[in-house]
């Protein structure tokens, strides 16, 4: 059976932070039966990145998650996305 999934990106104004920001709400998604998925995206504090790269960073994964549904068992059409701050202006950009 293919689970619901949820692709969850980091805050922190696309120049810091990390995937480990939201592990607390990814163990409560997975507790309800959800398949919770974290990414770091390249920061724009970074040399040589600057907009949309976060953005491109968070479709490609998304991509990469309804490429690759069947193997991970999610539902490609079931994928959610969430993000805290300048990790939810991402997830609605994307969406």
């Amino acid at each position: 059976v293919a689970r619901r999934a949820v692709l969850m990106v980091h805050g922190g104004g696309w120049a810091a932070g990390d995937r480990g920001e939201l592990r607390d709400l990814a163990t409560m998604a997975a507790r309800e039966g959800v398949v919770a998925f974290s990414m770091d995206y390249r920061l724009t504090a970074q040399d040589g990145v600057r907009w949309p790269m976060p953005a491109d960073d968070v479709a490609d994964v998304l991509a990469w998650l309804r490429a690759n549904a069947a193997r991970l068992r999610i539902d490609p059409d079931r994928i959610a996305l969430l993000g805290g701050s300048a990790g939810g202006h991402l997830a609605a950009w994307v969406a």
